[in-house]
């Protein structure tokens, strides 16, 4: 009788280690890398939309041929590749602003004498009222702590969090943190002044984007020009631009053109792109 007693206990204990595996995978799952984006069906619909609009407006502005509007389609990938990388950047500003947040209220938690992980039970809370709970650094924190109920430690879900962010900031902050963690360092002084850096670098940033916010205007005016000119001409002097299609000196003339209006705009990019 205690045989069979024993063998089910174990066998319950063997399916509770199961369960709590199981669990631990399925977070894991769930997890957001940063550095790496996954478009939506209805993101890659409008991309594919807006790609075959600006392909068909080159291809008969400059060109005014079906031949070139097809080739002009197989640089989608390089498209879809440029796009992915502003929303990368985007998310990861989102991001960062976010855990300013989130380490802020840690911080206060810990000075109300909160343990470390429970800090950061309630800076989930907190950011759940603040930014809602679909929120990148609320799904963090919920992440975050469902681990930590499967007994898993903070620092590994710090080093794993820094990792998938992709942003210096984070890293920076994980490491200290857990390098404090160990050695008992000043946990609120590490967090206020890593919040306090992030504030002053977005601060920055913000009034970098105040001063060229004029000039952002100019770049996409001096952008649009060349077409505007372009369709200008050719909507009220028709047929002055035939000469320029359908033959080898008109087809090379274009094809400079473009060209040239290609480096100019992906130029003024780079320029505005200021990245701190």
């Amino acid at each position: 009788m205690g045989k069979n007693r024993k063998i089910a206990g174990d066998r319950k204990a063997q399916r509770s280690r199961d369960l709590r595996k199981k669990e631990k995978r399925g977070h894991e799952q769930n997890t957001i890398n940063y550095q790496e984006y996954l478009f939506s069906w209805k993101e890659r619909i409008q991309m594919i939309v807006q790609y075959l609009i600006i392909s068909g407006g080159f291809a008969y502005l400059f060109y005014r041929s079906w031949i070139v509007f097809v080739v002009f389609c197989t640089g989608y990938p390089i498209y879809r590749a440029r796009k992915k990388r502003q929303l990368i950047h985007k998310r990861q500003d989102v991001l960062c602003r976010q855990f300013k947040d989130s380490i802020q209220c840690a911080a206060s938690a810990m000075a109300a004498g909160y343990s470390i992980e429970n800090a950061f039970r309630e800076a989930y809370a907190e950011m759940k009222m603040q930014y809602g709970s679909d929120a990148l650094m609320t799904e963090e924190l919920r992440y975050m702590n469902s681990c930590l109920s499967l007994n898993i430690p903070l620092e590994q879900l710090l080093y794993d969090f820094a990792k998938r962010s992709g942003l210096e900031d984070v890293q920076s902050f994980c490491e200290v943190f857990v390098f404090a963690k160990r050695s008992g360092g000043d946990f609120i002084q590490i967090i206020h002044m890593t919040a306090s850096r992030i504030s002053e670098k977005q601060e920055l940033m913000e009034s970098i984007q105040t001063e060229i916010s004029g000039k952002r205007m100019e770049q996409k005016l001096m952008n649009l020009m060349p077409l505007f000119i372009l369709v200008y001409v050719d909507v009220s002097f028709q047929g002055y631009l035939d000469g320029m299609y359908h033959n080898p000196a008109g087809i090379f003339i274009m094809t400079i053109c473009l060209t040239a209006y290609l480096g100019a705009y992906l130029l003024s990019e780079k320029i505005m792109s200021i990245r701190i």
